[in-house]
């Protein structure tokens, strides 16, 4: 867990760098493309605002591994600490230095925030054991991932014992149970080589960038409509315009619900198919849909039948309420759409499939949604009420396209044995082969000396 996340970390710091030259230089078209008041007053907070991304980023990746190690209560009290923060910092800064000042604001609150669960997670004995200790940055890019699952036995009918041999960064050397260094030839698929079998080696770099660049495309696809309708909604203005933006943030704060089921759906799904038990990891992923299907519901009911009270907390325009009144229905269906298909990058995460959910993603928001809402908007000139009919149409289009990759397309049973590098799941105490025999042979599919090599736990190694 803490290579992946260090070296999580590592990419990170080259996206802050070069999102940060971004941000710093694309004020200078707001005023292009904004209102006057928005295209004046937004560069201040954005160059100020990009600060946040550091925490931002940092924040994201140790929470991701306190839901790996299922300890998932420490973010919601980081998070109560930086509201506590967050007051006092608006009230200072904000009177000083106007828009600038609520960008440090922002900043600060989520400084607080990263610092604050850095602290309650460096307490936890399990997170330290997972962290482990800081590797060279050499290591971080250079360092082979060697899997060698076998060790020769000393009688003489050829089987192999099991487990785990750590490897050195230059991934020519091996250590074996004894201690002794035994040399590994390199290769993707090798053999048996000495007294090893090896596996695989591979650059875990690459590997990592194998899984983050396809997740990245993955939030791009899913942020660029809804930020393109932000740039529609300011073109139209007026109650147009502060309707959407009233909308908009409600639902979005309803959707804050589908971030924990979405998280929930990737650690749990994620640990069974690691135990290499495909069978729970897709009832999970039935769970996960039919919860989140379940509360968006609700959601949507509450949005549809206190919509007032809830528009309110963001304007009291009677003009703009009475036009985001009209846009309730169309706002509820969006995010009960929204909520399924941000749950099943949960379960495309879990599996190790964004390759997959980023053409859905993809074709349906930025292939559909964006022109929809483009020719409601501008052609048809249905206002706020088409930006919503676009973003509808596309989440709607992607929901059974996510359904029929994850259940009829996934081989859950190959992605659970990929994961679980052949191990077993630990047998329950009722479970008559744990009586009968508690070292149960694998047979591996290499072949050694002519005939098929057995895997039998090495002796004195607890079962996997």
């Amino acid at each position: 867990h803490g290579a992946h996340v260090q070296r999580c970390l590592l990419a990170l710091s080259v996206v802050v760098a070069v999102t940060f030259v971004l941000f710093v230089t694309t004020p200078l078209y707001f005023p292009s493309v904004f209102r006057s008041a928005i295209g004046v007053m937004a560069p201040q907070f954005i160059v100020f605002g990009s600060l946040y991304l550091i925490p931002l980023f940092v924040t994201t990746c140790v929470t991701k591994l306190l839901n790996s190690l299922g300890i998932a209560h420490l973010a919601p009290i980081a998070t109560v600490v930086s509201v506590v923060a967050c007051v006092p910092l608006n009230g200072f800064l904000v009177p000083y230095f106007g828009m600038a000042g609520a960008a440090l604001a922002l900043a600060g609150t989520a400084f607080v925030q990263c610092g604050a669960l850095i602290f309650l997670a460096a307490r936890v004995p399990a997170v330290r054991r997972a962290w482990g200790q800081w590797r060279p940055l050499g290591d971080l890019l250079r360092s082979p991932d060697v899997q060698c699952v076998g060790r020769e036995r000393d009688d003489d009918d050829g089987a192999l014992e099991e487990g785990r041999h750590p490897v050195s960064p230059q991934g020519g050397e091996a250590l074996s149970g004894d201690g002794s260094i035994n040399r590994v030839a390199r290769g993707r698929e090798g053999g048996e080589v000495g007294r090893l079998v090896v596996v695989e080696i591979q650059s875990p770099m690459r590997r990592f960038l194998q899984l983050a660049v396809p997740s990245a495309g993955v939030v791009v696809a899913e942020t660029t409509p809804f930020t393109t309708m932000i740039v529609f909604a300011s073109v139209l203005g007026g109650a147009d315009a502060s309707a959407y933006a009233a909308t908009y943030a409600t639902i979005n704060l309803l959707f804050t619900t589908s971030y924990g089921m979405s998280g929930a759906a990737a650690a749990r799904i994620g640990n069974a198919l690691g135990a290499n038990q495909p069978r729970k990891a897709k009832k999970l992923s039935y769970l996960a849909v039919a919860m989140t299907l379940a509360i968006s519901v609700v959601n949507a009911a509450l949005l549809v039948i206190a919509h007032d009270g809830l528009f309110r907390l963001f304007t009291r325009d009677e003009v703009v309420l009475r036009k985001a009144a009209s846009l309730t229905s169309v706002a509820a269906l969006t995010h009960a759409a929204d909520c399924i298909q941000f749950v099943f990058q949960g379960i495309f995460s879990a599996c190790g499939q964004n390759r997959v959910g980023f053409p859905i993603l993809l074709s349906s928001l930025v292939g559909v949604a964006i022109p929809l809402a483009a020719v409601f908007v501008f052609y048809l000139r249905w206002g706020a009420f088409g930006l919503y009919c676009g973003l509808c149409t596309g989440l709607v289009l992607a929901t059974p396209m996510f359904s029929y990759a994850v259940w009829v397309r996934f081989d859950f049973d190959a992605i659970a044995a990929a994961a679980s590098r052949g191990h077993q799941p630990r047998a329950s105490r009722s479970d008559p082969r744990r009586r009968q025999d508690r070292h149960p042979t694998l047979v591996f599919p290499r072949i050694s000396h002519g005939r098929p090599t057995t895997i039998r736990p090495a002796r004195g190694a607890a079962h996997p």
